[in-house]
């Protein structure tokens, strides 16, 4: 599988103390694929940094997102493909291919999602989907309500808006945490460890790696 520094160019120490949990949860996602994703790996150096991951990904996927799977998916290659990141592209486009069967629609949803044969509702979530990666300040209201009106709720804005200057609190990740994201904006233009990680990894390793 590779030493740490061939998959992502640094030297980061083994800690080897992941807890009961997260030590689970490795070892299914190695299940699940049939192999250990790079950027897991790296994440999974220390226990601290890889429940920082993982928290924030939890929160986005629970049940009550009011988003099924296909939509999560959806987001996460719209999401990838608008970054860049052709690791995440490739990995989301295999997904998206095994959950619908259809080979044209996430090709499609990996260049150019407007080409695709979208409802309006998920013609509305990708349009704010790309807006908050690529012009997050310029979300308002009317951003928000045209997802109301194809029956989006709180629950999905309060995870997927950027934070504005001034709250107290942040509303959640933009949807580029839910995966991938080499050029996603955080607050304030700032990026955290984990983003930073992530998109070394990405840049660095193969897509099927």
């Amino acid at each position: 599988m590779g030493n740490l520094r061939s998959i992502c160019g640094l030297d980061l120490a083994e800690r080897d103390n992941l807890d009961a949990e997260m030590a689970a949860l490795v070892k299914g996602i190695e299940k699940k694929y049939g192999f250990m994703p790079h950027f897991v790996r790296l994440f999974a150096t220390d226990n601290k940094r890889l429940r920082a991951f993982m928290g924030q990904y939890l929160e986005l996927m629970r049940d009550d997102s009011g988003l099924t799977h296909l939509e999560h998916e959806m987001i996460a290659l719209v999401s990838a493909a608008t970054n860049g990141c052709v690791y995440c592209t490739s990995h989301h486009g295999a997904l998206m291919r095994a959950e619908t069967g259809d080979t044209l629609f996430a090709e499609y949803l990996s260049r150019n999602y407007k080409l695709a044969d979208l409802t309006p509702r998920h013609r509305a979530m990708l349009d704010f989907v790309v807006k908050v990666l690529r012009d997050a300040e310029a979300i308002e209201d009317a951003d928000r309500d045209a997802l109301r009106a194809v029956g989006f709720d709180g629950e999905f804005l309060r995870r997927r808006q950027p934070h504005r200057p001034g709250q107290r609190f942040a509303t959640g990740p933009t949807i580029s945490r839910h995966v991938s994201g080499t050029r996603a904006r955080g607050t304030q233009g700032r990026l955290n460890e984990r983003r930073i990680m992530r998109a070394v990894v990405c840049s660095r390793v193969k897509p099927c790696a």
